[in-house]
């Protein structure tokens, strides 16, 4: 709970919130909502970036993978491979 509480003080010092957070207005209470939820969410990318980026370095596919260009620098047999091993991944297989 305490990392909670950090992370809520953390951000409602950020957007210039009172410490007292039960004196927050709907719209400030919103806020800080929103900007936990895009804290989420980019954790959540930022995870998967991660991820990719090890099965691309696994599969030589590092330079394909960093390109910019999406799949369309993957042969059908190499997205299929690079499909089903982030999977495993992000299932805990090593």
């Amino acid at each position: 709970m305490k990392a909670s509480e950090d992370l809520k003080g953390e951000i409602a010092k950020s957007l210039g919130l009172p410490e007292d957070r039960g004196q927050l207005t709907s719209r400030e209470a919103g806020n800080m909502v929103r900007e936990m939820t895009q804290l989420g969410k980019q954790a959540i990318l930022d995870e998967n970036q991660k991820l990719g980026l090890e099965v691309a370095q696994e599969l030589g596919l590092t330079e394909a993978f960093l390109s910019g260009r999406g799949w369309r620098d993957f042969t059908p047999k190499q997205m299929f491979a690079f499909a089903e091993r982030l999977a495993q991944k992000r299932k805990g297989n090593p």
